[in-house]
């Protein structure tokens, strides 16, 4: 039994990265997501967790929430409504 040399480690090590890499890239393909990108499970959470609070987001662009924000600016601001402006100011959630 022979002691391995510096380069047969790290051949090996070579051949265990590209062997888990490719075995990483091949389960990566198999996983699928859902058409909404998990925005409805996101949603569900917010809402069980904020209580009265609707997590939906009505507004698709950005006029049309800074119109809803406009609207709740209106009247004075409670907690609810603070976290409505707070999500629909959130540009990355539309």
């Amino acid at each position: 039994m022979s002691i391995p040399t510096s380069q047969q480690r790290a051949a090996r090590r070579a051949t265990r990265l590209t062997a888990a890499a490719l075995a990483v890239a091949m389960l990566g393909g198999c996983a699928a997501l859902s058409p909404d990108a998990g925005t409805a499970d996101v949603q569900a959470l917010v809402a069980g967790r904020t209580g009265a609070v609707d997590a939906r987001l009505p507004a698709q662009d950005a006029a049309t929430a800074a119109a809803t924000v406009g609207k709740l600016l209106e009247s004075p601001v409670d907690a609810e409504a603070a976290v409505r402006i707070a999500l629909l100011n959130n540009a990355g959630l539309r």
